[in-house]
């Protein structure tokens, strides 16, 4: 037997294929009900699942021009953990639920699990973020661009609890470095009057020992002098100390300023989008799925339903098992009597 020979003896896939998808027509029973089925299950899951929406916000956060590197904003290294644990803390998600009405009634009977699934269900990335670098006075303001997602089931309650979320996160941010410049401001005040109060004392002091010099002995008028001339270097230092701290309090009142006139740390709304996860379905689009669904689910089991029958229906059958055949007839009136397909009807009668 040559090669030629022994590649024509053998059975081409298409023959096969073929064969499959006849024997399968002889049971389109079983095709359909697995096809009817699996539709049936689609459509009920289309219908039990809801529509979801996803709206994201973009925000641009950066630092003003005349921001002060001394009281930059903090923590600027974890962007996204301030979001999640300051901006968006248990208080400030539990309003902004009750005042949307996410799960009022899952609020009311377990707070804490609410709350926490509510923030599951908001995504913070951040993006370029140049706040993990330290900025020195010459470098230029910092920046970072946060993107903020939600998923709800109301397309305008999802996009409107997303807003109110991001100016939750820009008064926080406010409120925070507003706060710390405050604090900042009523220290330096504190210090700045310590510090005019040993100024004034040291002068004074001066004064009364040069005062005393005039009219003492000699010896005593030249401890009067060594005196004065010690308090005139601690006196100089601490008009040196008083200098800086008017200065920074002065910075820090300038920063009060900006922060007033938003020149400080800007979170910027750069673009939002609503997106469609999963959309509402109308009867007709519902029932032209299913359809693709049947279509798709019956051209799949045919094969395997032809594949797994090893029933006898032509000649071919016989001879791919090795049996021998001995001739065949046509079908005709009569030649299924007594066979299993007619004993069954006689049984039920």
């Amino acid at each position: 037997m040559n090669r030629e020979t022994w590649i024509s003896d053998e059975t081409h896939v298409v023959s096969i294929a073929l064969r499959a998808l006849g024997r399968a027509w002889r049971r389109p029973g079983r095709i359909m009900a697995i096809a009817g089925l699996a539709t049936a299950a689609f459509v009920g899951y289309r219908l039990y699942v809801p529509p979801a929406y996803q709206a994201e916000m973009h925000f641009y956060l950066a630092e003003g021009e005349i921001a002060d590197p001394t009281h930059a904003p903090r923590p600027p290294r974890a962007i996204r953990e301030y979001v999640f644990n300051v901006a968006l803390s248990r208080d400030r998600v539990e309003q902004v639920m009750k005042e949307y009405g996410w799960s009022p009634r899952y609020l009311a009977r377990d707070p804490v699990t609410a709350i926490d699934e509510f923030r599951e269900d908001v995504t913070v990335d951040v993006a370029r973020n140049y706040f993990v670098y330290d900025r020195r006075p010459s470098d230029p303001p910092r920046s970072a661009t946060v993107t903020i997602s939600l998923v709800g089931t109301d397309p305008e309650k999802t996009a409107a609890t997303l807003r109110a979320i991001g100016e939750t996160i820009l008064q926080e941010q406010r409120s925070q470095r507003a706060d710390r410049l405050a604090q900042a401001r009523v220290l330096l005040q504190a210090e700045l009057v310590n510090a005019r109060a040993r100024l004034k004392f040291l002068r004074d002091a001066i004064g009364l020992l040069q005062a005393e010099s005039a009219h003492a002995r000699p010896l005593e008028a030249i401890d009067r002098r060594t005196q004065a001339a010690a308090l005139r270097i601690e006196a100089g230092s601490a008009l040196d100390q008083l200098i800086v701290l008017e200065r920074r309090a002065s910075d820090v009142a300038f920063a009060e300023a900006a922060e007033v006139e938003d020149l400080g740390l800007q979170l910027q709304l750069v673009d939002e989008s609503l997106v469609a996860l999963t959309p509402p379905v109308t009867p007709l689009d519902l029932a032209r799925r299913a359809l693709v669904v049947f279509v798709i689910v019956a051209l799949l089991t045919m094969p395997v339903v032809g594949a797994f029958d090893d029933r006898i229906y032509t000649a071919a059958d016989l001879a791919s098992r090795g049996l021998p055949c001995f001739g065949t007839l046509e079908r005709f009136p009569g030649d299924d009597a007594g066979s299993y397909r007619f004993r069954i009807p006689a049984r039920s009668a």
